[in-house]
């Protein structure tokens, strides 16, 4: 049966013919690339997340290990500037009350 004969005979859209394939037979191959590249950029977009959430945590971690450093050696200057004892509480760091002159260890 030569082509024309063949696009005669189709009387509904799904039975028309491209090349030597029916169009009905072509048309679930494209539907499954779609699906494919979109599993595909879901997952390295998962990916990406799980990296910049890690890279976020790490930021943070190194952010509170700095003040606690920072804290550590206002406490070190607390002790060696006086009577070698520790400070009480957190506002003994901000104004030594050991000393008649405003004194910041923080």
């Amino acid at each position: 049966m030569s082509k024309a004969a063949r696009k005669a005979k189709a009387s509904t859209v799904a039975d028309i013919w491209i090349g030597d394939a029916p169009m009905h037979t072509t048309r679930g191959y494209a539907y499954l690339t779609v699906l494919f590249v979109i599993a595909v950029m879901t997952n390295g977009l998962a990916l990406i997340g799980t990296v910049w959430e890690t890279n976020a945590q790490r930021e943070r971690e190194a952010q509170l290990l700095h003040v606690g450093q920072e804290y550590r050696k206002a406490i070190e200057r607390y002790y060696l500037a006086g009577s070698r004892q520790y400070p009480r509480e957190f506002n003994d760091l901000v104004k030594d009350p050991r000393k008649p002159s405003t004194e910041r260890y923080l």
